[in-house]
């Protein structure tokens, strides 16, 4: 696993307007090929019961999969509340990579984790997920892809960086940063892949805890 800068501008701005900022990210593996498989598989079984349990929910957090896809049911549950080995260790890997990232940074965290499924033909749009004051960082684990890649959009710049979709792989990003995929190609094998949120304390009322888990 490595921690690296995306994107920057490091130099003291000299203007009014000019920014100075970093992106920080980190990138690397972190569940083996067979949990990642295992895990695939647990999201697949639940796909169907999730979407009927949870028809309320349409917002698909602007992936453009629509609101009967899984991906508009984020909010309606919580892999992180899970029995399952694999996602609790994936939990303990991220706390371990914000600690890395931002040592002296010690707001209370908590965090929600969801399924995403990319069928032949569908891709992931060009979206983000906070950009105000209290944004912190989101996630992506690929779980299962063949032929596809997620993009990473730099804030101030036409540039992106690409990372092929490998199975095991953990991305952890600033919420603020837009991203996509490419079409998935593969018909008889769909694209898995989880997506999390992480959120800090002080953007927390009491009502929002509830289906957060503590990071």
């Amino acid at each position: 696993m490595s921690n690296i800068t995306l994107f920057e501008q490091p130099n003291p701005a000299r203007t009014p307007v000019a920014v100075q900022f970093s992106a920080k990210a980190w990138h690397g593996k972190c569940i083996s090929p067979q949990e990642s498989l295992q895990l695939a598989q647990l999201v697949l079984s639940r796909e169907g019961d999730l979407i009927k349990e949870h028809m309320d929910h349409t917002d698909d957090g602007g992936t453009g999969l629509g609101e009967f896809s899984l991906a508009a049911k984020f909010r309606a549950y919580n892999m992180f509340a899970w029995e399952d080995e694999t996602c609790k260790h994936i939990k303990n890997v991220i706390k371990h990579c914000v600690k890395d990232m931002y040592p002296d940074y010690d707001e209370p965290l908590y965090g929600r984790m969801w399924g995403t499924i990319l069928r032949r033909g569908q891709a992931i749009k060009p979206h983000h997920h906070n950009f105000d004051e209290y944004s912190f960082l989101s996630a992506s684990i690929i779980l299962q892809s063949e032929t596809t890649s997620t993009y990473y959009q730099n804030p101030f710049g036409n540039n992106a960086i690409s990372y092929k979709d490998e199975a095991g792989t953990l991305t952890l990003f600033p919420e603020y940063l837009t991203y996509w995929t490419d079409q998935h190609k593969n018909s008889v094998v769909p694209r898995i892949a989880l997506g999390v949120d992480i959120l800090t304390e002080c953007a927390l009322d009491d009502s929002s805890k509830v289906t957060l888990v503590g990071i």
